[in-house]
């Protein structure tokens, strides 16, 4: 059983730029990463990474079907995140913790 003291937070430090934009530009950072990665693999193999891409995004979200294909591979993609966020918010990652 848990005691007063023992659920007492520790103070956090004050919040500064760094600390508020990182969240932000991690993701950010790791998709421009993935995204340079994958332009030198095109030049490598002598394709246009500019017109790759400009492809890639006309076709997947130019159009409905484009939109209903994102979407198609998207749901259950989110329902397992769910399904793996919500024990672990609960902090019983096993089936069988009851």
């Amino acid at each position: 059983m848990a005691t007063p003291q023992s659920l007492v937070l520790p103070e956090q430090p004050p919040r500064t730029a760094r600390t508020l934009l990182l969240p932000y530009l991690r993701p950010l950072l790791i998709g421009v990463t993935a995204m340079v990665c994958f332009a030198i693999i095109l030049l490598l193999f002598g394709k246009d990474p500019l017109r790759a891409y400009s492809d890639i995004f006309r076709q997947t979200l130019g159009s409905r079907y484009g939109w209903s294909e994102v979407l198609v591979k998207l749901i259950p993609l989110l329902l397992c995140a769910l399904a793996v966020l919500l024990p672990a918010r609960s902090l019983t990652t096993s089936p069988s913790a009851a």
